[in-house]
């Protein structure tokens, strides 16, 4: 069992569960909650909080008040945001080729190794994708125990 380090990298797919009641929202909530507490960090790419906007931004029903206190909220927390470099873009990049997914998604696994840590998605394809990288945790995987 894998120790859930005092930095990981979180993508939209967890982070948008802080909102939207889906599967393994328990968890992802409790990544929140150790962040807010101080038992963790989280960081990710600026590309985080567009994403989670975007699906929230389509969430049907959602009035704009929630949708902008959702927002607050998110920006609130003081996630370390890292803005994109040449040197993310390109490894990103290159990394999405030869995983054949997304740049998006790989922005999170390349800030990950810059780091030396973890990016614990829910996105099951990605980490099936990514596995031979050992920079992803599967959300579902992760106990009650916060190890992996």
């Amino acid at each position: 069992m894998e120790k859930v380090p005092p930095l990981v990298i979180i993508d939209a797919s967890v982070a948008i569960k802080w909102f939207l009641p889906e599967k393994e929202s328990e968890k992802a909530l409790r990544i929140r909650d150790e962040h807010a507490e101080g038992a963790i960090d989280l960081a990710a790419p600026d590309l985080l909080y567009y994403e989670v906007a975007n699906v929230l931004s389509y969430r049907q029903g959602l009035e704009r008040k929630q949708l902008r206190e959702d927002i607050e909220d998110m920006y609130d927390l003081g996630i370390q945001i890292v803005a994109p470099s040449r040197d993310v873009l390109t490894l990103a990049s290159e990394r999405a080729q030869a995983l054949r997914v997304t740049a998006y998604d790989t922005a999170y696994l390349v800030l990950a190794e810059m780091l030396g840590t973890i990016a614990i998605t829910a996105d099951d394809e990605l980490h099936k994708k990514a596995f031979r990288t050992r920079l992803t945790r599967l959300l579902a995987d992760m106990d009650r125990s916060w190890t992996f």
